[in-house]
């Protein structure tokens, strides 16, 4: 009698232990199914089950039960799922929420439109989560009295790939009274919602690759100890703005999304491809290949990548850095991003600065480097161009006299007359600014740039009874071409070509050593107390020849009625994004206030040509450059003994300075001569052997492997193309 009893509990043991098995739970309002609603299906299922729901509205709110998933989107027959296909809808007819998640419920709700929730009072939503992490995945989410979802207390939903459009207030919202968790706010489409975009009041969600456009309020508000990590989203066309309480982005976009319109929320691939394609990040979501796009839908489409900008060059100032690029020649490049931070290679800043290719970055700190790199954008945007850094000073960005008083004569015990001439004194008649050096090498060694002469000139002090300053020629006789006192350009053009001497290069090819602008004895331009914008015709400071040189501008409340150099002049400077300038007409229009006087001069106060981006080089040359390199990086103007002004020293970027000896096109001492002293100006940085770089355990670049001892470089990789090889 004990054996079956054994037996028996052993196979009811047996039984206990083997784990349920995950059920499929079919809902269909249409029939032929295990319900025809949807709540007594979640009702009756297991957790791990799933409820699958064939097309059809369902009235009534939902709540839902934890771990069990419920998925929309199924055809009737054959139950294959297709959410654009076979649309599912739940309406909660304006009774409370459409989909409630609360304690502890984790589980998804997919593929379904979700409407109805009610407009009375309370946290009514299309979806109600409190206390829970459930997931939120591939619905619409519109025509709900209150919220599209609305976030309570310690909950850290997932909400990917949703669109949220047409609800009465905000798209999400998001509330807790300081114990919060951390949404995922994923690849959304937020449009057309009432209230905000997004609402936080104490969360700080993860918001990325979302798309949000045309909110009644701001497309992102942040309150109550909210601090959102939001990048990669496009927030555009919101009507209170795009952020409140936090700020964009190092990644976000403001730009029009391209939807293909009628509803459809899907983005443009013709006639013009949407900037969203391509333009978010990866956050685990599937994506077609390409980078992913923002909002809902991923395109199959992939966005033509413009090339990153070349040439870039920052030139620190006070508190300031001029950064300079070569523009783009894409079609598709509409403009640019500067990015830049103290720390190379990350980048905590980043400014459209749109379709320029000159930026003055202002505001900086003084003697902290910063690190600049460049990015064009179109449809798409382009990798970062090569980084540069510069370190701005304090110091004497643009002339001898910038911070100039009266210790500026001690350590040479001269006066003023050290490099200017006393009234009184005449140059010879025939000299002529335009062409000779004279003047220049009064000071100036011919070889160099030092000042070689009048150190020993008798000091006399600046307030020893002399009240007029010393101009820089006395013009009233002598027969001499020069400017007069108080002109700022001169008659003659700037050109440096035209300033050769018999076809030489002297000084003055180059320099402006008469007109040396905002000097002692130049004068701003002055025009009318005007107020308002008003367009200013620039006519006496001679930019009717001059008209590519780009004018500063200055408004200052004091009037100055005689030709003279204001030390303090910064402080009344015109930001260059405040004021354009007119290239053609030479007219500056600017926003003047109604006590202020407007002064324009120009900034180039040594050189005929600004040497940023290689302009004064290719004033008489027409050259490529190598590597986005500046020409100065292998030519010098002063001081060389090479051929064509090599320089004698070049920084190579791997190897430090190298020693350069350029005495012929071929042999010894040429381009790269391949003999035990790599001094050419090519083997500085490349082995002419074989190797791409100067060591020789490199790429073997040569094709072949072949060796190109003592051969003119140029030869295949010349000059004007930059020495690519074609």
């Amino acid at each position: 009698m004990k054996k079956p009893v054994i037996y028996l509990v052993i196979i009811v043991f047996l039984v206990l232990s083997v784990p349920a098995i995950a059920a499929v739970i079919t809902v269909n309002v249409g029939g032929g199914a295990d319900y025809i609603s949807i709540q007594p299906a979640i009702n009756a299922a297991q957790p791990g089950d799933e409820v699958h729901v064939a097309f059809g509205t369902y009235t009534g709110p939902i709540t839902m039960k934890n771990r069990v998933n419920v998925f929309g989107g199924y055809s009737g027959a054959g139950w294959t799922r297709n959410i654009e296909a076979n649309p599912t809808i739940i309406d909660a007819k304006g009774h409370g929420s459409a989909v409630t998640f609360n304690n502890a419920t984790t589980a998804t709700i997919d593929g379904f439109t979700i409407t109805g929730g009610s407009s009375g009072t309370g946290f009514n939503a299309g979806v109600y989560v409190s206390g829970c992490s459930p997931t939120i995945t591939d619905n619409k989410i519109t025509g709900n009295g209150k919220y599209g979802i609305y976030v309570y207390e310690v909950s850290s939903p997932v909400i990917e790939k949703n669109v949220i459009y047409s609800n009465s207030s905000d798209g999400i919202n998001c509330y807790s009274f300081g114990n919060s968790g951390t949404p995922l706010i994923y690849n959304n489409t937020i449009d057309k919602n009432n209230g905000h975009g997004i609402a936080l009041y104490a969360f700080s969600p993860n918001i990325k690759n979302d798309i949000i456009t045309s909110s009644g309020g701001y497309g992102i508000y942040a309150d109550i100890d909210s601090s959102p990590a939001n990048d990669y989203d496009n927030i555009y066309g919101n009507y209170s703005g795009g952020y409140s309480g936090t700020g964009a982005g190092l990644h976000d976009e403001s730009a029009n999304p391209l939807y293909v319109g009628g509803g459809d929320y899907h983005l443009q691939t013709s006639p013009t491809l949407s900037p969203c394609i391509d333009a978010g990040v990866y956050v685990g979501l599937p994506y077609n290949g390409n980078a992913p796009d923002m909002g809902a839908y991923e395109s199959s489409a992939a966005q033509p990548v413009p090339w990153p900008p070349v040439g870039l060059t920052a030139s620190p100032r006070n508190t300031m850095v001029r950064v300079t690029w070569q523009p783009v020649s894409e079609p598709n490049v509409t403009g640019y991003k500067l990015s830049y931070g103290n720390v190379s290679g990350n980048y905590t800043n980043m400014i459209d600065v749109g379709n320029v290719n000159l930026y003055d970055v202002r505001g900086l700190t003084n003697n902290a480097t910063y690190y600049f790199a460049l990015r064009s954008y179109g449809n798409y945007t382009s990798a970062y161009s090569k980084e540069v850094s510069a370190t701005p000073t304090a110091g004497t960005p643009e002339l001898p006299h910038y911070s100039w008083d009266e210790s500026y004569t001690q350590p040479y015990s001269v006066d003023c007359t050290g490099c200017h001439i006393q009234p009184g004194t005449f140059l010879t008649g025939n000299f002529d600014y335009r062409y000779s050096s004279s003047l220049c090498l009064s000071c100036h060694n011919s070889a160099g740039q030092a000042r070689g002469k009048n150190i020993g000139r008798p000091q006399v002090a600046f307030n020893s009874g002399v009240t007029s300053h010393p101009v820089f020629i006395d013009v009233t006789t002598g027969g001499c071409n020069v400017p007069t006192y108080g002109n700022i350009t001169g008659r003659f053009s700037n050109m440096m070509g035209t300033h050769l001497d018999n076809g030489k290069i002297v000084c003055n090819t180059c320099h402006n050593s008469m007109e040396k602008t905002e000097d002692p004895g130049r004068t701003w331009e002055m025009t009318t107390q005007l107020g308002g914008y008003t367009t200013f015709s620039l006519e006496n400071g001679g930019w009717a020849w001059y008209n590519y040189l780009i004018p500063n501008c200055y408004t200052s409340v004091t009037l100055e009625t005689a030709p003279t150099y204001v030390k303090t002049r910064r402080a009344a400077e015109v930001p260059q994004d405040d004021f354009t300038y007119s290239y053609n007409n030479g007219t500056v229009t600017l926003y003047q206030p109604v006590s202020d006087y407007v002064y324009v001069s120009l900034d180039f106060p040594y050189l005929r040509v600004d040497n940023t981006d290689n302009t004064m080089c290719l004033d008489c040359h027409n050259t490529g450059t190598h590597e986005d390199e500046n020409c100065l990086t292998c030519h010098q103007m002063h001081n060389y003994r090479n051929l064509h002004g090599i320089r004698s020293v070049v920084m190579t970027p791997d190897s430090g300075l190298k020693k350069v000896v350029f005495l012929g096109y071929t042999g010894d001492n040429s381009f790269a001569d391949s003999d035990s002293d790599r001094d050419g100006i090519c083997e500085v940085c490349h082995t002419t052997t074989k190797y791409y770089r100067n060591y020789t355990t490199a790429f073997v670049n040569h094709s072949g492997g072949f060796d190109y001892d003592r051969t003119n470089c140029t030869l295949c990789h010349t000059h004007d193309s930059g020495f690519a090889k074609y």
